[in-house]
């Protein structure tokens, strides 16, 4: 989240990112889900095997594979420090992808911070990443902020959605709405300069 702010993200936004990680990786970089780390980069897209030579290439190769790769390893096992780089290498990917960051040479483009500049609502903020990054499409969970792609299913908007707004909650926003939301807490599993 506070990665996101520094470099300009409103807190929405920052929320609304935050959230998606938390939903694909639960925080943790080294997992191996359908993809690999904290936004589960694929083959297609992100090409994980870049991500995992550059984690190589900073001395943290030790953490590819068992047991940091499994789904459901608790984050808090990590070495601090070592999570820490762990986790900026991987955000620094992602704004690569976005083209600002300092792996962009290496990342395949897809402007994303375009699409959430001024957005001051977690909950749409957490569905333009999921449409315009995360793609995760052919899920059952409907859009329903984000006006392009209202009604289109996709992959655990609504879980998305409360997981970007318990992130907004927690780090001094409000909820967006006029309405009370679910009020679901969403454990972030280790409190860091760059979570």
């Amino acid at each position: 989240y506070n990665y996101f702010l520094s470099l300009g993200f409103t807190p929405a936004a920052a929320a609304g990112i935050t959230g998606n990680i938390a939903i694909e990786s639960g925080f943790n970089p080294m997992v191996q889900g359908g993809g690999f780390g904290l936004v589960q980069w694929m083959e297609d897209f992100g090409n994980p095997e870049i991500i995992r030579g550059i984690i190589r290439d900073e001395g943290l190769g030790q953490y590819i594979g068992a047991p940091y790769g499994n789904p459901g390893f608790n984050v808090g096992d990590y070495p601090a420090e070592d999570y820490d780089k762990l986790l900026k290498i991987q955000l620094d990917y992602l704004m690569s992808q976005d083209g600002t960051g300092p792996y962009k040479d290496k990342a395949k483009a897809d402007h994303f911070s375009d699409k959430l500049e001024g957005v001051d609502d977690p909950l749409e903020a957490a569905e333009i990443f999921l449409t315009t990054f995360e793609r995760a499409v052919n899920g059952s969970s409907p859009i329903l902020y984000y006006a392009p792609y209202k009604g289109q299913l996709y992959q655990m908007a609504s879980e998305r959605r409360d997981a970007a707004e318990a992130v907004f909650g927690r780090m001094g926003g409000a909820s967006a709405s006029a309405t009370p939301k679910r009020a679901k807490s969403f454990p972030m599993k280790r409190n860091s300069p760059t979570e």
